[in-house]
């Protein structure tokens, strides 16, 4: 008996000599993976298949000047990146990262091999958040898009098809790097979302875009006066809205400031008494109300006036 237990103490001790006589085969997971120019890298953990434990790793990666983000070189057992993974190039990236095991007594195993296909498309993630709830909105069709580039454009260009948004209101899009580089051909751009009542845009960043769906506002703007120059012979309102044309959201409080048929009107004589209804506004976005002759050398009023979402709202203007 006593023989017996000695003789199974030696097989283990003679198993653990050879473990630690073993170089070590290290192995990535995951050993490739393909993702778009601005998103994140899967960290890549280390280990080997042979389970040589206290295994150490050292690594380092080609094309540094074409692909940032991966941590070009280091030691461990994971490697990740510092930031978003961007493709500099007109043309999909595979990167290689090589690693050499270390194990028991500085014996050195083969090198292997890690790699990340960077293809040229940029993915940018976010939520779609309700203006007046501040609740995530799920189902709301989320493109990628430019801004009016002119007058007449009063919602944006939408490019491609869109995704719409998850449960929790998450969105994850992705945009052809040669569209999201022509900004000469789509000026501007921005992410746009809607639902059938409502819509929204931010400006275009990698992650974390919050896109708030704005609520429609209608104004009606009653405007009288009884002492109205003669030489005045129309008189005609403006709203512009705040950040205005080129701002953010942009579009969504952008309201053309020119002179419109039906926010203008002929004087009778002296008197002049009319309500002029605006719609295409959005809640809780500040607009300057101003109006004035057909060539006005000055306003003849000029207020600011924040309208409440899925409202009308009246107000009076005596000059």
């Amino acid at each position: 008996m006593v023989y017996r237990i000695l003789f199974i103490i030696a097989a283990i001790t003679l198993n653990s000599c050879e473990k630690f006589g073993e170089k070590p085969v290290g192995i990535a997971d995951p050993s490739n993976q393909s993702i778009s120019t601005s998103d994140d890298m899967t960290p890549i953990k280390l280990s080997t298949s042979n389970n040589i434990e206290g295994t150490t790793f050292v690594w380092s990666r080609d094309k540094l000047d074409e692909i940032s983000g991966p941590i070009p070189e280091g030691n461990g057992q994971t490697i990740n990146s510092v930031g978003y993974v961007m493709n500099w190039t007109d043309k999909d990236q595979l990167i290689t990262y090589t690693i050499v095991p270390t194990g028991y007594e500085g014996k050195t195993g083969k090198a292997f091999t890690a790699t990340i296909n960077v293809i040229k498309t940029y993915v940018f993630t976010g939520t779609v958040i309700d203006q007046v709830t501040q609740l995530p909105v799920s189902g709301a069709s989320v493109y990628y898009a430019y801004r009016p580039f002119n007058e007449n454009d009063h919602f944006v260009g939408k490019i491609g098809e869109p995704v719409l948004s998850g449960q929790d209101g998450s969105f994850k899009i992705s945009v052809p790097k040669e569209i999201y580089s022509d900004r000469i051909r789509y000026p501007g751009q921005v992410i746009y979302a809607s639902e059938p009542n409502y819509i929204g845009s931010s400006i275009v960043s990698g992650s974390g875009i919050k896109i708030l769906l704005y609520h429609p506002a209608e104004l009606h703007l009653h405007v009288k006066n009884d002492t109205i120059n003669n030489q005045i012979d129309e008189i005609g309102v403006w709203i512009i809205g705040d950040p205005g044309f080129w701002g953010y959201p942009g579009f969504i409080g952008r309201v053309f400031q020119g002179w419109l048929k039906e926010w203008s009107k002929l004087c009778a004589g002296r008197d002049f008494d009319t309500i002029f209804v605006v719609k295409k506004l959005w809640g809780n976005i500040d607009y300057e109300i101003g109006g004035g002759g057909s060539y006005p050398s000055k306003p003849l009023f000029d207020y600011s006036l924040t309208l409440k979402p899925d409202t009308i709202t009246h107000f009076d203007v005596l000059f």
